[in-house]
């Protein structure tokens, strides 16, 4: 099963880095020392509320990376691939570049490491997703959507 994620519309926003902005949009249990995240629209805008997504590349300190993993490992594991589209590959560090693998079939990029549920970054609208350990590298690549 693939995540959302490849549902996206490909005209996502420029990264942003202000942490401001984005702990408007979802909660941050712990305050990392750099963010990059961006939005887009989910499937067709029409009637009714349109979806839309955030896909984050949040930095921690050591300690605080291993307190947001260690609350979402007792939490089920989400069964899912989560594959990257490349267009918002482009403001990913080059330490979390070297764990990605081309997914063939999908056009996309799979990001080697630990995926986890999200529900700790959950802020309505966002209430679904996950967060990926990439590696052994201070970053977490969190995916939430609205649904």
């Amino acid at each position: 099963m693939k995540t959302p994620d490849r549902e996206h519309d490909s005209t996502a926003r420029p990264p942003r880095a202000d942490m401001g902005g984005l702990s408007k949009l979802i909660r941050l249990p712990c305050a990392p020392t750099r963010v990059l995240y961006t939005t887009a629209v989910r499937g067709v805008v029409g009637f009714g509320p349109t979806d839309w997504d955030l896909a984050a590349l949040l930095t921690f300190e050591a300690r605080d990376l291993e307190t947001i993993v260690r609350e979402a490992a007792r939490r089920p594991r989400p069964r899912a691939e989560l594959i990257i589209p490349p267009e918002r590959l482009d403001w990913f560090p080059s330490d979390a570049r070297d764990l990605l693998v081309e997914n063939a079939r999908d056009g996309g990029f799979s990001l080697k490491g630990e995926m986890y549920d999200a529900g700790d970054f959950f802020k309505p609208p966002l209430t679904h997703g996950y967060m990926l350990r990439a590696g052994t590298t201070p970053h977490l690549y969190l995916y939430l959507y609205t649904m």
